[in-house]
């Protein structure tokens, strides 16, 4: 896949083109990459996915607002690569280039740059200054500079259309499940082993504490979830606690995400671990002490456990 951020140094073949943020590729995505990439193909041409970066939502955000993503750009580009797009084209974004009239952006861009020859949009889509550039203007506009414009409808999941938006709604009410129906695939968090208290291992539960490969990286709710744990290319069962383990006094309470690998007895420090988020079993709680702690943490085990065997997960 090719990756381009210079408007000046594109070399793409009969581009077929969409427009959007795409965090998270869900099932919405994944139906207009699959669509651009097929179209591609008819016509001996390339598929391209053009994103802002930053997006929109950060650019505009309010002073000290934190804002995650679900696929941080580096991420991103690696699932949009797995599913066989020819260009990303990555255009930074800023309050001034937000001022861009959408037939300016249509011109510049998409005619004299890219030489467009097909775009595909999304349901909602709208780009330009205030979001002029809907789907009926960009039809008019295409119709001026001699490119196709199709438009598709809506993935839906349980009566809702399926959006970024929602997904990261699911995911800090800890519904990974749903999350996952929604992306087509687990939620993942990758990161580096590093290391911690070991208050894990004091209650014979030991953890690894994972530090995300990138801050932006959106963490589920705090809970414990069954997971699948890839590290060297295989895949383990494991139960994950995200939170600020409040049994315990005297911690500083920052929030972690810890995982105890099933069946699993060698040092990953330093080591690179890929979680999958596959079901949240309970929220946090805090606990009288710590006997009533391992009896939960054992307890919790034993239903991820019963969990992955009744359903053949990991």
């Amino acid at each position: 896949m090719n990756i381009y951020e210079d408007l000046n140094n594109l070399s793409i073949t009969e581009p077929v083109a969409t427009i959007g943020t795409f965090d998270g590729i869900h099932l919405g995505h994944r139906k207009i990459i699959k669509r651009i990439n097929t179209l591609a193909k008819q016509i001996n041409g390339q598929s391209v996915l053009i994103t802002l970066w930053p997006p929109p939502r950060v650019v505009f955000s309010r002073p000290g607002e934190k804002i995650t993503y679900l696929t941080p750009l580096k991420e991103k580009l690696e699932l949009l690569d797995s599913l066989g797009v020819d260009n990303v084209l990555i255009i930074p974004f800023s309050k001034k280039y937000a001022l861009t009239p959408y037939v300016e952006f249509i011109r510049h861009v998409l005619v004299e740059k890219l030489r467009i020859k097909y775009m595909v949009v999304g349901f909602n889509n709208a780009f330009g200054r205030n979001r002029e550039g809907t789907f009926e203007k960009l039809t008019e506009t295409a119709a001026k500079y001699h490119f196709t414009v199709e438009q598709l409808t809506p993935e839906e999941t349980d009566n809702m259309y399926i959006s970024s938006s929602l997904i990261r709604d699911r995911l800090d009410a800890g519904d990974v499940s749903e999350a996952a129906l929604m992306l087509g695939d687990y939620y993942s968090l990758g990161g580096v082993v590093v290391e911690g208290r070991k208050v894990g291992k004091s209650l014979g539960f030991p953890t690894a504490n994972i530090q995300p490969g990138d801050p932006d990286k959106r963490i589920p709710a705090n809970g414990v979830y069954a997971v699948q744990v890839e590290y060297g290319g295989k895949i383990h069962q494991g139960m994950m606690n995200i939170g600020v383990r409040p049994t315990f006094k005297g911690l500083d309470h920052q929030r972690i995400p810890e995982v105890h690998i099933f069946d699993f007895h060698s040092s990953v420090y330093g080591e690179y671990l890929k979680i999958r988020f596959i079901k949240r079993i309970r929220e946090e709680i805090a606990f009288d002490g710590k006997e009533q702690l391992i009896r939960q943490i054992q307890k919790d085990k034993d239903q991820i456990m019963m969990y992955f065997a009744s359903n053949n997960t990991g």
